[in-house]
Protein backbone atom coordinates (compact mmCIF):
# COMPACT_ATOMS: atom_id res chain seq x y z
CA UNK A 1 0.00 0.00 0.00
CA UNK A 2 1.58 3.52 -0.78
CA UNK A 3 0.69 6.22 2.07
CA UNK A 4 -1.46 9.32 1.12
CA UNK A 5 1.41 11.57 0.11
CA UNK A 6 2.57 9.29 -2.30
CA UNK A 7 0.23 10.66 -4.79
CA UNK A 8 0.43 14.69 -3.84
CA UNK A 9 1.74 15.00 -7.65
CA UNK A 10 -1.05 13.05 -9.11
CA UNK A 11 -1.81 15.27 -12.90
CA UNK A 12 -5.31 13.61 -13.51
CA UNK A 13 -8.00 15.82 -14.89
CA UNK A 14 -10.89 16.91 -12.15
CA UNK A 15 -13.68 15.52 -14.82
CA UNK A 16 -11.57 11.88 -14.23
CA UNK A 17 -11.35 12.36 -10.47
CA UNK A 18 -14.84 12.91 -10.51
CA UNK A 19 -15.70 10.30 -12.54
CA UNK A 20 -13.79 7.65 -10.12
CA UNK A 21 -14.89 9.20 -7.29
CA UNK A 22 -18.46 8.69 -8.15
CA UNK A 23 -17.76 5.17 -9.29
CA UNK A 24 -16.50 4.48 -6.02
CA UNK A 25 -20.05 6.52 -4.27
CA UNK A 26 -17.76 8.91 -2.87
CA UNK A 27 -19.93 11.86 -4.62
CA UNK A 28 -23.09 10.16 -4.85
CA UNK A 29 -25.61 11.41 -1.76
CA UNK A 30 -27.54 8.33 -2.99
CA UNK A 31 -28.47 7.00 1.21
CA UNK A 32 -30.10 3.70 -0.40
CA UNK A 33 -26.75 2.49 -1.78
CA UNK A 34 -23.50 3.10 0.12
CA UNK A 35 -22.28 -0.33 0.69
CA UNK A 36 -19.55 0.33 -1.82
CA UNK A 37 -18.10 3.64 -0.05
CA UNK A 38 -18.92 2.37 3.18
CA UNK A 39 -16.92 -0.62 2.57
CA UNK A 40 -13.60 1.08 1.39
CA UNK A 41 -13.66 3.68 4.40
CA UNK A 42 -13.57 0.75 6.90
CA UNK A 43 -10.80 -1.06 5.03
CA UNK A 44 -9.45 1.82 5.33
CA UNK A 45 -10.22 2.44 8.79
CA UNK A 46 -8.89 -0.79 9.71
CA UNK A 47 -5.61 -0.56 7.53
CA UNK A 48 -4.62 2.48 9.31
CA UNK A 49 -5.19 1.86 12.98
CA UNK A 50 -4.67 -0.46 15.55
CA UNK A 51 -6.92 -3.25 16.57
CA UNK A 52 -7.79 -1.77 19.91
CA UNK A 53 -8.80 1.76 18.59
CA UNK A 54 -10.56 0.45 15.21
CA UNK A 55 -12.79 -0.62 18.34
CA UNK A 56 -12.99 2.50 19.91
CA UNK A 57 -13.86 5.00 16.71
CA UNK A 58 -17.62 4.30 15.03
CA UNK A 59 -17.91 5.95 11.15
CA UNK A 60 -21.41 6.52 9.50
CA UNK A 61 -22.72 8.59 6.99
CA UNK A 62 -25.62 10.92 6.80
CA UNK A 63 -28.14 12.70 4.69
CA UNK A 64 -30.44 15.63 5.87
CA UNK A 65 -32.29 18.10 3.31
CA UNK A 66 -31.78 21.76 4.54
CA UNK A 67 -34.94 22.66 2.60
CA UNK A 68 -37.35 20.76 5.17
CA UNK A 69 -35.50 21.79 8.01
CA UNK A 70 -34.40 25.22 7.75
CA UNK A 71 -37.38 27.13 6.90
CA UNK A 72 -39.03 25.43 9.54
CA UNK A 73 -36.39 26.20 12.60
CA UNK A 74 -38.94 27.72 14.79
CA UNK A 75 -41.96 25.41 14.35
CA UNK A 76 -40.77 22.93 17.47
CA UNK A 77 -43.59 19.86 16.45
CA UNK A 78 -42.27 20.03 12.80
CA UNK A 79 -38.34 19.82 14.03
CA UNK A 80 -39.54 16.80 16.55
CA UNK A 81 -40.75 14.71 13.68
CA UNK A 82 -37.83 15.41 11.31
CA UNK A 83 -35.42 14.95 14.16
CA UNK A 84 -37.23 11.25 15.40
CA UNK A 85 -36.74 10.11 11.97
CA UNK A 86 -33.52 11.07 10.99
CA UNK A 87 -31.24 7.84 9.55
CA UNK A 88 -27.49 7.20 9.05
CA UNK A 89 -25.97 4.71 7.10
CA UNK A 90 -22.90 2.19 8.70
CA UNK A 91 -21.20 -0.87 8.00
CA UNK A 92 -21.16 -3.88 9.90
CA UNK A 93 -20.16 -7.42 9.12
CA UNK A 94 -19.97 -5.81 5.42
CA UNK A 95 -23.67 -5.26 5.15
CA UNK A 96 -25.08 -1.62 4.98
CA UNK A 97 -27.19 -0.69 8.24
CA UNK A 98 -29.48 1.87 8.23
CA UNK A 99 -30.52 2.86 11.49
CA UNK A 100 -32.17 6.06 13.37
CA UNK A 101 -29.80 8.84 14.04
CA UNK A 102 -30.55 9.11 17.60
CA UNK A 103 -30.15 5.26 18.74
CA UNK A 104 -27.03 4.80 17.10
CA UNK A 105 -25.86 7.82 18.66
CA UNK A 106 -26.88 6.98 21.66
CA UNK A 107 -26.04 3.15 21.50
CA UNK A 108 -22.12 4.08 20.50
CA UNK A 109 -22.07 6.86 23.36
CA UNK A 110 -23.13 3.40 25.78
CA UNK A 111 -19.75 1.70 24.15
CA UNK A 112 -18.05 5.40 24.75
CA UNK A 113 -17.14 5.31 21.24
CA UNK A 114 -15.61 8.15 19.37
CA UNK A 115 -18.31 8.91 17.17
CA UNK A 116 -17.24 10.09 13.50
CA UNK A 117 -20.51 11.56 11.03
CA UNK A 118 -20.08 12.59 7.20
CA UNK A 119 -23.01 14.81 6.92
CA UNK A 120 -24.25 15.18 3.45
CA UNK A 121 -26.72 18.63 2.87
CA UNK A 122 -28.94 18.76 0.69
CA UNK A 123 -30.12 22.07 -0.01
CA UNK A 124 -27.32 23.82 1.19
CA UNK A 125 -28.63 27.27 -0.23
CA UNK A 126 -26.59 29.77 1.92
CA UNK A 127 -25.05 32.58 -0.61
CA UNK A 128 -27.59 33.18 -3.65
CA UNK A 129 -30.66 31.84 -5.41
CA UNK A 130 -29.83 29.07 -8.20
CA UNK A 131 -31.72 26.46 -10.02
CA UNK A 132 -29.52 23.85 -8.92
CA UNK A 133 -29.59 22.42 -5.82
CA UNK A 134 -26.48 22.79 -3.66
CA UNK A 135 -25.08 19.93 -1.79
CA UNK A 136 -22.54 20.46 0.89
CA UNK A 137 -20.35 18.38 2.88
CA UNK A 138 -19.41 18.64 6.53
CA UNK A 139 -18.36 16.22 9.34
CA UNK A 140 -19.31 15.78 13.04
CA UNK A 141 -17.29 14.35 15.60
CA UNK A 142 -18.41 12.95 18.74
CA UNK A 143 -15.67 12.86 21.71
CA UNK A 144 -16.51 11.25 24.91
CA UNK A 145 -15.13 13.59 27.61
CA UNK A 146 -15.41 12.96 31.53
CA UNK A 147 -18.75 12.68 31.86
CA UNK A 148 -20.47 14.00 28.64
CA UNK A 149 -19.35 14.49 24.85
CA UNK A 150 -18.28 17.04 23.16
CA UNK A 151 -19.41 17.55 19.56
CA UNK A 152 -17.49 19.40 17.30
CA UNK A 153 -18.35 20.55 13.43
CA UNK A 154 -16.39 21.41 10.80
CA UNK A 155 -17.34 22.84 7.41
CA UNK A 156 -14.71 23.45 5.19
CA UNK A 157 -15.78 27.01 4.42
CA UNK A 158 -14.37 27.58 7.90
CA UNK A 159 -14.63 31.39 9.05
CA UNK A 160 -16.62 32.32 5.80
CA UNK A 161 -19.70 30.81 7.30
CA UNK A 162 -19.98 34.14 9.37
CA UNK A 163 -21.91 34.81 5.92
CA UNK A 164 -23.83 31.72 6.25
CA UNK A 165 -27.32 33.32 8.40
CA UNK A 166 -29.51 33.05 4.98
CA UNK A 167 -31.47 30.76 3.74
CA UNK A 168 -32.75 30.76 -0.14
CA UNK A 169 -36.05 29.37 -1.52
CA UNK A 170 -36.22 29.69 -5.72
CA UNK A 171 -39.95 30.98 -6.10
CA UNK A 172 -39.91 31.81 -9.56
CA UNK A 173 -37.02 32.81 -12.25
CA UNK A 174 -36.88 36.48 -11.09
CA UNK A 175 -37.72 35.72 -7.53
CA UNK A 176 -36.52 33.97 -4.20
CA UNK A 177 -37.57 34.07 -0.74
CA UNK A 178 -34.94 34.35 2.03
CA UNK A 179 -34.86 33.34 5.58
CA UNK A 180 -32.48 35.41 7.83
CA UNK A 181 -31.54 34.06 11.18
CA UNK A 182 -29.08 35.79 13.53
CA UNK A 183 -26.46 32.58 13.50
CA UNK A 184 -24.91 30.57 11.30
CA UNK A 185 -27.73 28.25 9.69
CA UNK A 186 -25.65 25.20 10.07
CA UNK A 187 -25.23 25.88 14.22
CA UNK A 188 -28.60 26.63 15.32
CA UNK A 189 -29.62 23.50 13.68
CA UNK A 190 -26.83 21.24 15.36
CA UNK A 191 -28.42 23.22 18.55
CA UNK A 192 -31.84 22.21 18.03
CA UNK A 193 -30.65 18.77 16.76
CA UNK A 194 -28.43 18.37 20.23
CA UNK A 195 -31.02 19.64 22.35
CA UNK A 196 -33.76 16.99 21.38
CA UNK A 197 -31.16 14.17 21.48
CA UNK A 198 -30.05 14.94 24.96
CA UNK A 199 -33.95 14.76 26.20
CA UNK A 200 -35.21 11.92 24.22
CA UNK A 201 -32.20 9.91 24.84
CA UNK A 202 -30.86 10.95 27.96
CA UNK A 203 -27.31 11.68 26.89
CA UNK A 204 -25.26 14.53 27.63
CA UNK A 205 -23.71 16.06 24.95
CA UNK A 206 -22.31 19.67 24.91
CA UNK A 207 -22.34 21.46 21.91
CA UNK A 208 -22.16 25.29 21.42
CA UNK A 209 -22.06 27.92 18.71
CA UNK A 210 -18.80 28.92 19.20
CA UNK A 211 -15.57 28.69 18.06
CA UNK A 212 -14.43 25.73 20.93
CA UNK A 213 -17.24 23.43 19.12
CA UNK A 214 -16.88 24.79 15.08
CA UNK A 215 -14.16 24.96 12.92
CA UNK A 216 -13.72 28.71 12.17
CA UNK A 217 -10.34 28.75 10.29
CA UNK A 218 -9.42 29.06 6.57
CA UNK A 219 -12.00 28.28 3.85
CA UNK A 220 -10.38 25.62 2.05
CA UNK A 221 -13.53 25.83 -1.12
CA UNK A 222 -12.36 29.42 -2.04
CA UNK A 223 -11.25 28.24 -5.34
CA UNK A 224 -13.45 25.23 -5.94
CA UNK A 225 -16.06 25.68 -8.69
CA UNK A 226 -16.74 21.71 -9.07
CA UNK A 227 -18.10 20.63 -6.02
CA UNK A 228 -14.92 18.77 -4.22
CA UNK A 229 -16.50 19.56 -1.07
CA UNK A 230 -17.47 15.91 -0.48
CA UNK A 231 -13.38 14.84 0.11
CA UNK A 232 -13.03 17.35 2.93
CA UNK A 233 -14.61 14.58 5.29
CA UNK A 234 -12.66 11.70 4.25
CA UNK A 235 -9.23 13.07 4.67
CA UNK A 236 -10.81 14.75 8.11
CA UNK A 237 -11.57 10.93 8.87
CA UNK A 238 -7.89 9.75 7.19
CA UNK A 239 -5.99 11.40 9.65
CA UNK A 240 -8.48 10.63 12.45
CA UNK A 241 -7.35 7.39 12.31
CA UNK A 242 -4.03 7.87 11.97
CA UNK A 243 -3.16 10.88 14.71
CA UNK A 244 -6.38 11.41 17.18
CA UNK A 245 -3.55 10.13 19.71
CA UNK A 246 -0.46 10.55 18.02
CA UNK A 247 1.64 13.70 17.03
CA UNK A 248 1.04 14.84 13.22
CA UNK A 249 4.59 15.48 11.61
CA UNK A 250 3.67 18.08 8.93
CA UNK A 251 5.65 18.82 4.95
CA UNK A 252 6.78 22.31 6.33
CA UNK A 253 8.95 20.67 9.66
CA UNK A 254 6.01 21.77 11.77
CA UNK A 255 4.54 19.14 14.73
CA UNK A 256 1.11 19.56 15.72
CA UNK A 257 -0.32 17.66 19.19
CA UNK A 258 -2.72 14.76 18.55
CA UNK A 259 -6.22 15.40 17.28
CA UNK A 260 -7.35 14.43 20.45
CA UNK A 261 -5.82 16.78 22.59
CA UNK A 262 -5.89 19.44 19.93
CA UNK A 263 -9.93 19.09 19.73
CA UNK A 264 -10.60 18.86 23.93
CA UNK A 265 -7.97 22.51 24.29
CA UNK A 266 -9.92 24.51 21.66
CA UNK A 267 -7.42 24.20 18.95
CA UNK A 268 -10.04 23.18 15.91
CA UNK A 269 -8.59 25.54 13.58
CA UNK A 270 -5.22 24.05 14.00
CA UNK A 271 -6.38 20.30 13.89
CA UNK A 272 -8.02 21.02 10.82
CA UNK A 273 -5.20 23.01 8.89
CA UNK A 274 -3.01 20.52 9.49
CA UNK A 275 -5.33 18.33 7.44
CA UNK A 276 -4.89 20.16 4.71
CA UNK A 277 -1.48 22.43 4.36
CA UNK A 278 0.44 19.59 3.19
CA UNK A 279 -1.57 20.69 -0.49
CA UNK A 280 0.28 23.93 -0.28
CA UNK A 281 3.78 25.21 -0.95
CA UNK A 282 5.92 26.95 1.45
CA UNK A 283 2.97 26.87 3.75
CA UNK A 284 5.27 27.65 7.01
CA UNK A 285 2.27 28.54 9.49
CA UNK A 286 -0.65 26.28 10.23
CA UNK A 287 -2.05 28.67 12.73
CA UNK A 288 -1.93 31.45 9.93
CA UNK A 289 -5.83 31.45 8.75
CA UNK A 290 -5.86 34.49 6.41
CA UNK A 291 -2.23 33.21 5.33
CA UNK A 292 -3.93 30.19 4.51
CA UNK A 293 -7.20 31.69 2.95
CA UNK A 294 -5.25 33.69 0.65
CA UNK A 295 -3.46 30.72 -0.97
CA UNK A 296 -6.35 28.62 -1.05
CA UNK A 297 -7.40 31.14 -3.45
CA UNK A 298 -3.80 32.55 -4.90
CA UNK A 299 -4.23 28.35 -6.28
CA UNK A 300 -7.27 28.77 -7.18
CA UNK A 301 -8.51 25.40 -8.68
CA UNK A 302 -5.04 23.84 -8.52
CA UNK A 303 -5.23 23.31 -4.58
CA UNK A 304 -9.07 21.45 -4.85
CA UNK A 305 -7.62 19.48 -7.72
CA UNK A 306 -4.22 19.03 -5.65
CA UNK A 307 -6.47 17.60 -2.65
CA UNK A 308 -9.20 15.80 -4.31
CA UNK A 309 -6.57 13.83 -7.22
CA UNK A 310 -4.37 12.90 -4.26
CA UNK A 311 -7.59 11.12 -1.88
CA UNK A 312 -9.06 9.59 -5.10
CA UNK A 313 -6.02 8.01 -5.79
CA UNK A 314 -4.85 6.59 -2.75
CA UNK A 315 -8.34 5.48 -1.59
CA UNK A 316 -8.73 3.52 -5.61
CA UNK A 317 -5.89 1.05 -4.25
CA UNK A 318 -6.61 -2.77 -4.02
CA UNK A 319 -6.22 -2.84 -0.45
CA UNK A 320 -8.91 -0.88 0.30
CA UNK A 321 -11.77 -2.92 -2.13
Amino acid sequence: MKELLEFINNKNKIAYTMHKAYELGFSDSDTEDREKSLTIIKNMQKTLTSSYFNNKISYAEMCIDFMNIIPHLSNENRLIEMFENFTVQYLIRNKQIDDMFCDFVKDEIKKKKIIFINLCILNYNTERCEEDEAVHGTTMIFIPHKDSYKLFYINSHGQDMKDNMEFHIIKTKSRCKVFKHKNVIDFIFLEKLINFTNLTQNVNIVYKKNKYHNFWGANFQGGDSHGICFVFPYLIFYNICNYFTKKKALLNGTTVDNFKTLLLTGRIDRMVHSCFIDFMKDMDDVDDTNKIDDMVVEMDYRFIKKVSNCFIAYISQSCFM
